[in-house]
């Protein structure tokens, strides 16, 4: 018998890949062999052919950086997979165990996941048994899943749990059986586990900035206000930003160790989020718009670390520290509650 992980594994996308990794070697510690279910990347940002087109115009602009730095991100990822053991569809033996998760698989609002659902619901394949772990619907509403297929699917399963709270009340909606919630797979590694992935070498003092999009002239006057008061420098990860001193190159092992060695953290994801909980950092969220994110910061008793876009309150709110030791307390339980359900539907 095997453990089959059915999720996406291959992306050019920190958290997802990190919570791959932390869900497989959790598997492999129980003493089960695991592999990732083969995914094309055919119709995602992620496919081979995007990298190239993508270093190629900016060859053609002569922005040599640019392209430098894309090639760097697409190697650097495909490095970071050879760690997964992957196998085809056709290869999951019947006697095999299937785990669906993590990451928002089931968010139908998503055209590649609507379009994907068979594979993502792992429909029709022979197996010993299959189980959710930390599944998330996104921002799906109930209606969405309403239709038969959905509920003939879900009574295939022989266990279940998700990711957040809007995820389980969608599911318990059409699903008679028990629904546990979940931690992200990230939070069964503790940061002394993710630390043996790389060496922390930085020596400067900085504000990590983990932004999905473009950041508002107010909310960058309050950050840039902070730094210079404490004379820290202010690093973007994974994009170049003018107004930040330096910015990091996208990688998984690069993420874990600018979150490390950061000071404080500024993000507006989900997994910046949860890794600045992870590395105990003092960090703001403005992730509002994110019910995942909220959730987690609610189950953990950091809400206040909400922020709003327009808030101007960014300087007082990284200077207040946070107790980590009610935090962590909190991130155990839920921790050692996921362990239990992933050991008590594996065996």
């Amino acid at each position: 018998m095997e453990v089959a992980i059915i999720t996406v594994y291959n992306t050019e996308n920190c958290g997802s890949a990190l919570q791959a990794y932390a869900l497989s070697e959790y598997v492999k510690e129980l003493g089960y062999n695991q592999y990732f279910v083969y995914r094309s990347t055919l119709g995602t940002p992620n496919a081979n052919w995007r990298c190239y087109l993508s270093c190629l115009k900016n060859i053609l602009k002569f922005d040599y950086g640019r392209a430098k730095e894309r090639l760097y991100r697409y190697k650097a990822f495909h490095k970071f997979q050879k760690r997964f053991v992957i196998k085809k569809i056709n290869k999951i033996s019947s006697n095999d165990i299937i785990i669906i998760g993590s990451d928002t698989l089931w968010n139908l609002e998503d055209d590649y996941f609507s379009k994907q659902k068979m594979f993502f619901w792992a429909s029709e394949i022979n197996c010993k048994k299959k189980f959710t772990y930390a599944i998330a619907v996104g921002n799906t509403n109930v209606e969405a899943f309403e239709d038969d297929w959905f509920k003939n699917q879900l009574e295939s399963f022989d266990a279940m749990s998700a990711r957040d709270k809007h995820t389980y009340e969608i599911i318990k909606r059409i699903y008679d059986e028990d629904i546990e919630i979940v931690c992200d797979p990230t939070l069964l590694y503790t940061k002394e586990k993710y630390r043996k992935m790389y060496n922390a070498d930085v020596q400067e003092k900085y504000v990590l900035l983990y932004y999905f999009g473009e950041l508002n002239t107010q909310q960058i006057s309050q950050i840039k206000l902070f730094a210079d008061e404490r004379k820290f420098k202010i690093y973007s990860f994974g994009r170049k930003r003018n107004w930040c001193d330096n910015s990091i190159s996208n990688s998984p092992e690069n993420f874990l160790k600018y979150f490390d060695s950061a000071e404080f953290v500024v993000t507006n994801t989900f997994h910046g989020a949860v890794f600045s909980t992870i590395y105990e950092k003092q960090f703001i969220a403005f992730v509002e718009n994110s019910i995942k994110a909220r959730e987690y910061l609610l189950s953990i008793g950091l809400n206040d670390r909400i922020m709003n876009i327009n808030s101007n309150n960014i300087i007082n709110k990284l200077s207040s520290d946070i107790d980590y030791d009610i935090v962590n307390y909190k991130i155990n339980n839920i921790r050692e509650k996921s362990k239990k359900f992933i050991k008590k539907n594996i065996q």
